[in-house]
């Protein structure tokens, strides 16, 4: 009889140290009863309930006064309830964007006052573009990213310029968490193929000058979480590229013509855009 009631003690007591959960005292004096699943030198994540419906999350270890492992009996998270991600970060990241483009491409000095401000009014356009992401581990992830850019102009019905260029690249991408832990800050590099395509007039004359290289760029971002899996981004790109040869039709005439230096064309330019960001 003896025997039987250590065993049901014992076990009990296991019951009780499965089922307990940690407690987590933050530095403003808040008590926080979760199940700690991992921390570091930085963070401390964990899961706790929320409506009856388990919830990750993550505090700065500066705002965390103390933390006590299995502190509390009985759990708010039922036993067998897990968090819905193993991860305590978004694995899969995808963003959409737009906003204004500017091509950084000097005006030669040869070319006439009045068409340098011509082509000074051509620099302006817009852009619209999305990433896809894969996150190995929570900074570092890798993915695509595409670009939409138009850049627009004309001097009455002699001279037009509707530009449009594609750019799709391999990316790789470094997500800082910030001490607010819905905020990040976000820097990346990426290598790829811009298009480059524009339907001119040129003295009255229809053109279609064409041509493709390789493209180079750099992204620095912040993001702002607004709710579970959605967030705000504010971004500001740069990507270089020029062209040394261009193919351009007339009609049914069409030529490969191989750019002089000092020809070359630059499609180089800068971006700042806003969008969203979306993970799981």
């Amino acid at each position: 009889m003896n025997k039987l009631f250590t065993l049901i003690t014992l076990f009990t007591l296991i019951c009780n140290h499965i089922q307990a959960q940690d407690l987590i005292v933050t530095s403003d004096g808040d008590s926080l009863n979760c199940r700690i699943t991992r921390q570091n030198a930085q963070f401390v994540y964990f899961t706790f309930a929320k409506e009856g419906r388990p919830s990750n999350t993550l505090l700065p270890v500066t705002k965390i006064s103390s933390v006590k492992k299995a502190f509390y009996g009985n759990a708010q998270l039922r036993e067998g309830m897990q968090p819905l991600s193993g991860k305590s970060y978004s694995q899969w990241q995808f963003g959409i964007r737009a906003g204004y483009a500017y091509r950084t491409a000097k005006v030669s000095d040869q070319i006439s006052s009045q068409y340098k401000d011509y082509i000074k009014k051509l620099k302006s356009g817009f852009v619209l573009g999305g990433d896809m992401h894969y996150f190995i581990s929570e900074p570092l992830g890798f993915g695509l990213k595409y670009s939409f850019n138009k850049h627009k102009n004309e001097d009455g019905t002699d001279l037009k310029d509707d530009i449009s260029m594609h750019y799709i690249a391999a990316s790789m991408i470094n997500r800082y968490v910030l001490a607010n832990p819905k905020s990040s800050f976000l820097l990346g590099i990426n290598l790829g193929y811009q298009s480059y395509k524009d339907k001119a007039v040129l003295l009255g004359n229809a053109l279609d000058m064409s041509g493709g290289t390789a493209g180079f760029g750099l992204d620095a971002g912040f993001a702002h979480q607004l709710s579970a899996g959605t967030a705000i981004h504010f971004g500001l790109s740069y990507t270089t590229a020029t062209l040394y040869s261009i193919n351009v039709g007339q009609g049914s005439y069409k030529q490969k013509i191989k750019l002089e230096k000092g020809q070359y064309e630059g499609l180089s330019r800068l971006e700042l855009t806003a969008g969203f960001k979306f993970g799981k």
